[in-house]
């Protein structure tokens, strides 16, 4: 397309890149073309309405706008636009999620749309030369429809007045429709002149009826290029004349057909758009009929167009169980209020795939307001649905850890979490000490298994832990391990088992594991993606609980150690006293001077008495002080706790003996239990 003047392109445009690679793109191509920049709908209208800081704005041959301002959106800027210069073509500029809306304002009137992922010079100048040219052919077209309405009015259309063909008289516009001057024509057969010869026959047929309504063939102009035309016929009566006269009217439908060309491009064109869109389209009357469905409701659903159409009630059918009711109050509400509406819902599929979908349908009217049905597109949405609720878990398990009492409900309130995306009826977590070497489980929820704890082995369990990685752990995945020898059968035989390595600093300190007992399709790879997604969290969970009752169990120790130690300082503080008060009494009873020798001595050994058991108790002072400080080395040996209680019988009998007192034992403990190991 051959520019004798810049072409004025107004770009509407708010995202800086987006705005320099059009710009870009449209300075290499080969157009001549002036660049004026908006950065929203606001703007556009101001410079197209020449307001504000836009009065001496000249008026664009051209319009390229993004559908997504910050502003306003999609239909809203566009009808602003197109209403106050629909003249003007405009280009819209979407990403892959606005195609539909962007088949849709094309239906209202845009020239055409490109995707900002194939922005290229190419494509962009092709655009706007396509835009251009088929809007001046909508501009000639108008134009021309306007003027046959003249013609008309004027009976000036391409009259032809003939007999068999041979041109009694003819109009000025039938004259320089075939490039003819009038009297070029006058006296000539114009079926030969101007009509090619396949045509022939056609139009002897036609003219045997009283009136041929319109039909079409080709004529041929002077320089002998061809052109459709529109031909319809009526035999005439002339008074004082005895002939078989015709009047024939022609029109040039050349600028119809090339619209009609240029329409069923762009219907082929959406229609390609529309079935190979990722969304289902459909279209509904409204009496719940399918009129129209996209292919794409194969992929989505499973079922094919044909059993929709079949089965107008087949969405309902297989909406989810507990989103039917969701699905009825939509559907009333869409007949009663027929405004259009946005909901989601779960979907089952036909391989039984429970998916979650995005819903939107609008009401269709006609000219007359009539309501027609309703026009949906469904999404799958699942992804996007699994996304928000796996979020919801980790939130939730993170402030689990402060509202549970240990670790085993903080466990157990993981699995129910769990639940909410996948099936945790078999659902254990292990903890792993490489001291022991066995593997522990604080939480085990189990249809078959009831066991805390076991060695780890060479269990499934232990295998994860030592190769640090996941396991999607199919019947025969577990069959190959087995006959490799890094495994060995443990427990009941599942169909499915998945485990998750349990990290903390890249140490594995346990796993977590989730198994079917009789459905080998219980779970698929993004189940066991989301176990490694949340396993960070529940390990950071875990790990904070038993750091959390480690402090419990040191402070109640520590509370314990400070309470005997009160309790051992008030004992050995009665200890001292008891002896000191013997020290000191008995040595003011040994000032009496009329004391005899005896009492005197009886006194003094009670003072060496006391004197001994207070040196003993002080001693025992200083060792505990010692033992405490970690200055003592305890040895610890084997003790004979019998021997040991015979000792201390046969030490204390003699005294049992001068004071009368029975002094008995029993060693009722048998030798085989007799021995353990203590400080001596």
């Amino acid at each position: 397309m051959e520019n004798f003047k810049p072409i004025d392109i107004l770009l509407v445009e708010d995202n800086p890149g987006d705005t320099r690679l059009v710009i870009e793109a449209i300075k290499e191509g080969k157009l001549m073309n002036r660049i004026h920049h908006v950065i929203d709908g606001e703007e556009a209208t101001d410079f197209l309405f020449k307001r504000k800081k836009y009065k001496d704005a000249i008026s664009p041959d051209i319009i390229i706008l993004d559908i997504n301002l910050p502003d306003s959106k999609g239909i809203k800027t566009f009808e602003s636009l197109h209403k106050g210069y629909p003249h003007i073509p405009i280009i819209l500029v979407s990403g892959m999620e606005d195609e539909e809306l962007s088949l849709e304002l094309i239906q209202l009137g845009a020239q055409d749309y490109i995707n900002k992922s194939n922005i290229a010079s190419r494509i962009i100048e092709k655009s706007i030369n396509y835009s251009l040219e088929r809007n001046k052919l909508k501009t000639n077209l108008q134009k021309s429809e306007e003027r046959f309405k003249k013609l008309s009015m004027l009976a000036m259309q391409g009259i032809l007045l003939h007999t068999n063909g041979i041109a009694e008289d003819v109009s000025l516009s039938f004259a320089k429709m075939f490039s003819y001057e009038i009297k070029e024509l006058i006296g000539k057969n114009l079926i030969e002149l101007l009509i090619p010869t396949e045509y022939h026959k056609t139009i002897a047929n036609k003219t045997s009826d009283v009136h041929a309504l319109p039909y079409v063939v080709e004529g041929i102009k002077k320089d002998g290029s061809l052109f459709p035309v529109e031909i319809e016929g009526m035999g005439i009566s002339i008074t004082n004349e005895n002939k078989a006269q015709r009047v024939a009217i022609f029109r040039d439908i050349t600028e119809q057909k090339r619209t009609q060309n240029d329409l069923r491009e762009s219907e082929e064109k959406y229609r390609l758009l529309s079935e190979n869109a990722q969304d289902w389209v459909y279209w509904i009357d409204f009496e719940g009929n399918w009129l129209y469905s996209s292919p794409s409701c194969y992929h989505l659903t499973g079922y094919s167009i044909d059993e929709f159409i079949k089965n107008p009630k087949l969405l309902e059918e297989i909406t989810y169980q507990e989103d039917k009711e969701l699905i009825n109050n939509h559907l009333r509400s869409e007949i009663s209020t027929k405004k259009e509406d946005c909901l989601e819902f779960r979907i089952t599929k036909k391989s039984g795939e429970v998916i979650w979908v995005s819903h939107f349908c609008r009401p269709i009217f006609d000219a007359e307001k009539k309501y027609l049905g309703s026009r949906g597109t469904n999404r799958d949405i699942t992804k996007r649905k699994r996304s928000e609720q796996i979020q919801t878990v980790l939130y939730n398990i993170s402030n689990a850890v402060h509202n549970t009492e240990n670790l085993s409900k903080l466990i157990g309130f993981i699995r129910k979490e769990l639940g909410s995306i996948i099936d945790t009826t078999n659902f254990y977590t292990a903890l792993y000490d490489s001291e022991t070497d066995i593997i522990s489980l604080p939480f085990i929820a189990d249809e078959k298994e009831k066991r805390t704890s076991f060695p780890a082995g060479k269990t499934l369990t232990n295998y994860v832990i030592k190769t640090k990685k996941s396991l999607f752990g199919t019947k025969e995945k577990i069959k190959e391990l087995e006959q490799c020898g890094d495994v060995e059968a443990v427990g009941a035989e599942s169909e499915i088992w998945i485990g998750v390595p349990l990290k903390i600093e890249g140490k594995v300190t346990g796993v977590i594991a989730i198994q079917s007992y009789t459905d080998k399709n219980a779970y698929n790879i993004l189940d066991l993606e989301l176990l490694e997604f949340v396993s960070g969290q529940v390990s950071t969970s875990i790990e904070r609980k038993k750091t959390e009752q480690e402090l419990m169990a040191a402070l109640e120790k520590a509370t314990e150690s400070d309470r005997l130690k009160s309790a051992f300082l008030a004992n050995i503080s009665h200890e001292i006293r008891t002896p000191m008060n013997g020290i000191l009494g008995f040595s003011e009873l040994l000032k009496e001077p009329k004391l005899s020798g005896e009492m005197q001595q009886e006194y003094i050994n009670i003072i060496e008495i006391s004197s001994n058991r207070m040196l003993s108790t002080i001693n025992d002072i200083v060792d505990f002080s010692m033992i405490e400080a970690g200055q003592v080395d305890i040895r610890i040996s084997s003790v004979n706790i019998n021997e040991q209680i015979e000792f201390i019988h046969s030490f204390l009998l003699p005294e049992a003996e001068k004071k009368n007192v029975q002094f008995l034992f029993k060693n009722g403990v048998p030798i085989e239990y007799a021995i353990i190991e203590t400080d001596r």
